[in-house]
C-alpha cells in the first residue's frame, strides 16, 4: 500500500530527459545501419570486368611438302599474287625457305576480354593486331598483315579446357615486285590458343609462355603453323582475373524494359 502511494506521487520524468536517451539511441542504429551497409556486397557495373592487354608474337610454318607448301601459300597471298610471284621466278627458293622454317612473321595483338553482362560466365573476345613476314636468308620483308580477332561469344568453360580458337581475319599486303599491282587478299585463318589452366579453380588464367606452350595456327581446317608468345615480361604479371563475377551488376534486361 506505502509503496503504491510513493509510486503515485513520483514527479513525472522531464521530457528534455527522455528524449536525451532517445536521440542518441536513434543515432545508434543509424550507424549500425550504415555499418551494414558498408559490409554488404557492392555490386559494379560490366565495364569493370573487362581485361585489355598486349602480346607479341613470331609465327613460322610447317608444311608437309613442297606443293603443300606451295598450295597454301599461294592462297594466303591470293592466285593474282602469286601469279607475280611467279613471273618473279623466286618462288621455289621462299618455297624451300618455308620448307626449312626460314620464314618468319613477328607481329602483336592487343586483345579485350569482356564479360557479357547478363551471362557472366560467358566473355567476349576483341582485339587487333599487325604482323611483317620476314624471309631470314634475305632479311627482307615479304609482306605484312593487318588482322582483328572476329567478334564470337565463349565460355568460361572454354578456358577451363586450356584452349581459346580465336577466328582472325586478316588483311595481307605484299612487299615484293614493287612495280607490279598490289591485289587486296582477305584471308580467314584460326589461332588456336593454349591457356595456363594451373589457377583455374580460382577463376584465374593466363596466356601460356614459353617454347614449350603449343598455339597453334589453322587455315583450311589445318595446321599451317605455329606461335610463340615473348615472354619478357614476368607471366604472373598478365593475369586474366575472372574472380568477383557474382559482384557485378546484372540488371541490363530490367534496365532496357524500362526504356520508354
Amino acid at each position: 500500500m506505502e509503496r503504491n502511494q510513493l509510486r503515485s506521487q513520483r514527479k513525472p520524468e522531464p521530457a528534455w530527459l527522455l528524449w536525451s536517451a532517445i536521440v542518441p539511441a536513434l543515432f545508434a542504429l543509424q550507424g549500425c545501419s550504415g555499418l551494414a551497409k558498408s559490409m554488404a556486397p557492392r555490386m559494379v557495373p560490366i565495364q569493370t570486368a573487362r581485361v585489355t592487354q598486349m602480346e607479341f608474337y613470331r609465327q613460322w610454318y610447317t608444311f608437309r611438302d613442297a606443293q603443300h607448301a606451295k598450295n597454301v601459300f599461294s592462297k594466303l597471298l591470293g592466285k593474282d599474287n602469286w601469279r607475280v610471284l611467279e613471273a618473279h621466278k623466286t618462288h621455289a627458293d621462299i618455297v624451300e625457305d618455308l620448307l626449312k622454317q626460314r620464314i618468319e612473321a613477328h607481329g602483336s595483338i592487343l586483345f579485350t576480354i569482356s564479360l557479357v553482362p547478363t551471362a557472366h560466365d560467358s566473355f567476349f573476345v576483341d582485339g587487333s593486331g599487325r604482323y611483317f613476314m620476314v624471309r631470314k636468308t634475305t632479311n627482307e620483308i615479304i609482306l605484312s598483315g593487318d588482322f582483328y580477332v572476329k567478334n564470337k561469344r565463349y565460355s568460361i568453360k572454354n578456358l577451363d579446357k586450356g584452349r581459346l580458337l580465336m577466328d582472325i581475319k586478316q588483311y595481307v599486303v605484299r612487299y615484293f615486285a614493287p612495280n607490279e599491282i598490289n591485289y587486296f587478299q582477305d584471308v580467314p585463318i584460326s589461332f588456336s590458343i593454349q591457356m595456363d589452366t594451373k589457377l583455374a579453380d580460382k577463376s584465374i588464367y593466363s596466356i601460356a609462355y614459353g617454347p614449350e606452350s603449343r598455339h597453334v595456327v589453322l587455315f583450311d581446317n589445318e595446321i599451317i603453323g605455329f606461335l610463340e608468345f615473348d615472354k619478357s615480361t614476368p607471366r604472373e604479371d598478365k593475369l586474366i582475373d575472372l574472380r568477383g563475377r557474382e559482384l557485378i551488376l546484372d540488371d541490363y534486361l530490367e534496365i532496357k524494359k524500362e526504356r520508354p
